[in-house]
């Protein structure tokens, strides 16, 4: 699909910081949070926060601060990591919750953005469609999600895939339909 290919591209990159950006599915609030920890844990092991850009954004418009409360519960951008890890040798994330969409905010953010994007190094994932559902029906429509049907085809089957299935299995984003062990059984879902 569309991750898997977008995954693949950014392979074998010397990409050293990642800029995560996405919506706010709990948590209403006016600005972009960014998480000021110093790593994000995951199955796979540690990712560290780029602390010197946080701070940079911190101190550049006091629209972007550090708010707990947007981090907490949000899944849109820690779902990555994984696929990151995995792709990715040694780099650094910045993680950055979007809770305004009003116009000027996005200008705030898109400056940002320029300024980052000029080291060579540095990638932007960004993940808007749900920021524009939210900016279109506003907070009236919800973003929980639970119970997701999931299939899995566990080619791999080293530890890390493994790892990485049982958090899904005990999430309660996901229910585990279906672990299959071969193309045929794929094929005949």
């Amino acid at each position: 699909g569309i991750a898997a290919t977008s995954y693949k591209a950014i392979a074998g990159g010397d990409w050293r910081r990642i800029i995560l950006v996405g919506p706010s599915h709990f948590v209403a609030f006016e600005g972009f949070a960014v998480d000021d920890s110093t790593a994000w844990d995951t199955p796979l092991g540690r990712v560290p926060v780029d602390q010197e850009t946080v701070k940079a954004l911190l101190a550049r418009d006091s629209r972007f601060r550090v708010y707990p409360p947007a981090h907490e519960r949000e899944h849109a951008l820690e779902t990555q990591l994984p696929f990151l890890q995995e792709t990715l040798k040694d780099f650094r994330i910045v993680p950055i919750i979007v809770g305004s969409h009003e116009a000027e905010a996005a200008r705030v953010l898109a400056d940002a953005f320029v300024d980052l994007l000029r080291d060579p190094r540095t990638l932007a994932l960004t993940f808007f469609m749900p920021v524009m559902q939210l900016f279109l029906l506003g907070y009236a429509a919800t973003n929980d999600v639970r119970n997701v049907p999931l299939i899995v085809f566990d080619q791999d089957k080293s530890p890390a895939s493994r790892t990485l299935l049982d958090a899904y299995r005990t999430a309660d984003y996901f229910h585990l339909d279906y672990d299959l062990n071969n193309e045929s059984e794929m094929r005949q879902l």
